[in-house]
């Protein structure tokens, strides 16, 4: 688990595409509504970035590029699973983002 702006997320991978793991299971306890609608994720080629209630809580520059058309997210109890396409399939990423 990494640490991130205001959440703690995990990733894995494989060759076509990289998994984002986001849990808001702190959001929920604090009593923040947490459904389809406060939830808006920007994917853009080598950025993804999350809110919730219109506040940051993911903002990741990516050690590579993402195809954006072929990028979804799903919420899934108190997770939020962000699923993005690598542009360059078959190319392992050494890690999620470009620095660190």
């Amino acid at each position: 688990h990494v640490q991130g702006n205001m959440c703690s997320y995990s990733w894995m991978q494989n060759d076509e595409e990289v998994e984002i793991i986001i849990s808001l299971k702190k959001k929920v306890e604090d009593g923040m509504k947490v459904d389809k609608t406060s939830i808006k994720v920007d994917f853009q080629p080598r950025k993804v970035i999350v809110k919730c209630n219109n506040e940051s809580i993911l903002e990741v520059q990516l050690y590579s590029k993402l195809d954006v058309d072929g990028c979804t997210w799903t919420l899934d109890k108190e997770s939020l699973v962000i699923t993005c396409e690598k542009a360059s399939q078959g190319e392992i990423w050494p890690r999620l983002e470009l620095s660190g």
